[in-house]
Parts: C-alpha cells; structure tokens; sequence
C-alpha cells in the first residue's frame, strides 16, 4: 500500500470527532479523507472552532490563552502544509496532545498539574444532557436488521392514518406487537425530542414516506 492510501482514506473516527465538533452536517464524510485537500479544510475548520471557543472561554489567564494561540498556531500551519509529499502527522498529533495537556491544566514541561480546571453545565445543558443520554440508551435497546425495518414500516404507515388493525393485516403482524412497537417509538421521541425516523435511515427515501 502507498503512502498516500495508509495516509488519506476511510475514517470514522475522524468523522466522529468533526461531528462532535463542528455538527451533524458532517455525518456521512468518513469516505471524504482520501483526498488530501479535504483533509485539510476540516482540520483547519477544525481548528478554526477550537480557537473561537478557547478565546471565550478564557478570559482571566493570559499565559493559557498564550501558551493555546501559539499551540493553535503551529497547528494550523502544519495543517496548511500536509499534502502527499508532506508528512507531518506526528507534528500535528504532537501539537494537539500539547494542547489537550494545555487545556488540562499541565504546563512548564514538567509532568504537573499548575492549573485547575473545573467542568460544570448549566439546568439547560444538564436538561440536555440527560436527554441525549437516554435517547441513545433507549436507541441501542432498538432491534436491528429485519426488525428495525418492521418499525419503520408501522411508523410509515401511522403516519399515513392507517388504523393499528389495518397496519397489522398489512403487516402480517398481531394488534398487540403492532401497539408495543408504537408505544416504543411514542416513548423514543417523547425522551429524545425528535422524531424516529430522524434516528432511522433504512425506509428514509422510501416511496411512501412523505
């Protein structure tokens, strides 16, 4: 395998961190890192996010806020600089271990802690939170595969007004599974807040589903 195909190519977990980061309109951009250009726009958006929230969150320690613009600094010119021919990947992990460390409160290179750092949400966020936690608990309890498709097509077809009897002849499915499923999906958005298929992909371009 070439350099440039062990270097630039699938990455999920890159995918995730500029989702955490930057939002959900980066889902479905794992397969964009084999191209070296695109690569180093989301790094620098990447960054460019990361010295924006640094610089409000900062606001009564100066040589922090120094020691991370510097840091930032150097990364982003790394992240300029990254092509084909220029490896310098362990530069910028260096640098972004270096900045972790900064924002952990460790400094002056020597292995010790010389800041405290305090963590706190405010009711919104924990609210928040809390949702998102157990929206994600209830997801994973969700069947998969066949099942999961049984879900969306009795979603689909209550949103068309379909009775639960005519959804479970339709179906081939029992009035009793028909209702438990519906309750389960009722019990999903009432925790996460969205709707189910928004969490549900497979029936998403279906033909019947408006």
């Amino acid at each position: 395998m070439n350099e440039k195909a062990e270097r630039f190519k699938y990455n999920m977990d890159l995918e995730h961190a500029l989702r955490n980061l930057l939002g959900k309109r980066y889902y479905g951009c794992a397969g964009a890192f084999s191209t070296p250009q695109i690569c180093k726009q989301f790094l620098l958006r990447a960054l460019r996010r990361i010295r924006r929230r640094i610089n409000a969150v900062i606001t009564t320690d100066e040589r922090l806020l120094l020691t991370t613009s510097v840091t930032l600094d150097r990364l982003e010119r790394y992240a300029k600089a990254m092509s084909v021919r220029v490896n310098n990947d362990w530069s910028i992990i260096a640098n972004l271990l270096h900045l972790v460390s900064c924002l952990l409160g460790y400094d002056w290179l020597d292995g010790k802690v010389h800041r405290h750092v305090i963590f706190y949400r405010d009711k919104q966020q924990e609210i928040e939170d809390y949702q998102k936690k157990e929206a994600k608990a209830f997801w994973n309890e969700f069947p998969s595969g066949d099942w999961q498709i049984r879900y969306e097509l009795v979603y689909a077809l209550k949103q068309r007004k379909l009775s639960n009897n005519q959804i479970a002849r339709v179906l081939a499915l029992s009035d009793k599974l028909v209702a438990k499923i519906l309750k389960r999906i009722e019990d999903f958005e009432k925790h996460s807040g969205k709707k189910f298929l928004e969490h549900s992909s497979s029936l998403r371009s279906s033909f019947f589903i408006i």
